[in-house]
């Protein structure tokens, strides 16, 4: 499915999308980009927001080009170095919380966040991530509530009742960190929710920091980055770069079942649109049991130009809602009756949300 890659936006965002490239030709990409004129500050606002910290810093440190300069290098490990600190105190505060949890008696999954990140690289420092998602089930929600209070967080959407765009999750601060207590995983518009009862089956226990936490399977984790990047436009690098690494560790049974499962839950067109993305933006490549199932046709085409086109304008999760409405019918397995639907219910959601 892989094209030849093509470097992206204008040169801050060449020089990040060569950092992340994940084929042979990475070193020569960052010594190209890095000849042309770079607004250094602006590129460090850029990483920020794309959430590679992380990954910029360890490839430009590795570089062998003599165009990076040392005050620019000091700055990124002064930023690494914070944001390494500020992930480890919410390392704590998600094993106080999954704790509590489980001195309830109440199951919990750690969504994304560090278990995300130990299973696409190894150890939980390596992304930045702004929360920490927690899934209980919906009638345990009330006694979780409860939990969380008890600790000491404070609910930061108290008027519930009221707050009709929330239907996902409740939010809380605690420690340093902001929680999103999620009793659902599927936003409203995607026509097949994953099913919580499911999930925690097929759920695993993954060491963070030396404590074992609840998180998604494996084939479970790529579906909720589907539903997650396909409802952001992809907009974010870190969402491709963690996509491409988690399905690249796949043995080809589990990347069987995984495609399966995509068809299955309304997930295929969103399969193709992602790991086009990350052959086309990041030079991933996958073993032919992917391969085979990804194809360039119009369709494909059309939504990953529309997410290409959102990545370069800046918009971090914030597509436009021409943009972001038209790639989810192209990414979505809907009739046109299920189009109008789709468009509708986006339509009401969008009133809400401008109302409150």
């Amino acid at each position: 499915m892989s094209d030849p890659i093509k470097m992206i936006g204008d040169a801050e965002l060449q020089l990040i999308q060569a950092t992340l490239r994940m084929d042979t030709d990475g070193e020569t990409a960052i010594n190209t980009a890095t000849r042309n004129p770079l607004d250094w500050i602006k590129l460090l606002n850029m990483t920020k927001r794309h959430g590679v910290i992380f990954q910029v810093h360890r490839r430009l440190s590795e570089t062998t080009t003599d165009f990076i300069p040392a005050r620019i290098l000091n700055v990124f490990e002064s930023l690494k170095l914070s944001y390494e600190l500020h992930v480890f105190q919410m390392i704590c505060d998600l094993v106080k919380v999954m704790r509590a949890l489980e001195d309830a008696e109440i199951p919990a999954i750690s969504m994304k966040g560090p278990a995300l990140t130990i299973m696409a690289y190894g150890k939980p420092a390596m992304r930045f991530y702004g929360d920490l998602d927690i899934l209980v089930k919906e009638s345990d929600l009330p006694a979780a509530t409860q939990v969380l209070l008890k600790l000491g967080a404070s609910r930061t959407n108290p008027d519930k009742e009221n707050d009709m765009v929330n239907t996902l999750h409740d939010n809380f601060d605690f420690g340093v960190s902001h929680i999103e207590l999620h009793w659902k995983v599927t936003t409203p518009e995607f026509p097949k929710a994953m099913a919580v009862d499911e999930l925690f089956a097929h759920s695993q226990m993954i060491s963070i920091d030396g404590q074992y936490v609840r998180t998604f399977s494996d084939e479970d984790t790529i579906l909720h980055l589907l539903h997650h990047g396909t409802h952001h436009c992809w907009s974010t690098l870190r969402h491709l770069t963690v996509l491409a690494l988690v399905l690249r560790k796949f043995d080809a049974k589990t990347l069987q079942s995984t495609i399966s499962s995509a068809r299955s839950q309304g997930l295929y067109y969103p399969l193709q649109v992602g790991v086009g993305l990350t052959c086309d933006i990041l030079g991933a490549s996958y073993p032919d049991e992917l391969n085979k199932h990804l194809k360039r046709n119009l369709r494909t085409r059309w939504a990953i130009n529309i997410a290409k086109s959102v990545i370069i304008s800046g918009q971090i999760g914030r597509p436009s809602f021409f943009e972001q409405t038209i790639f989810d019918i192209l990414t979505a397995d809907m009739n046109l009756f299920a189009a109008i639907r789709f468009i509708a219910i986006r339509l009401l959601y969008r009133k809400q949300r401008d109302e409150h």
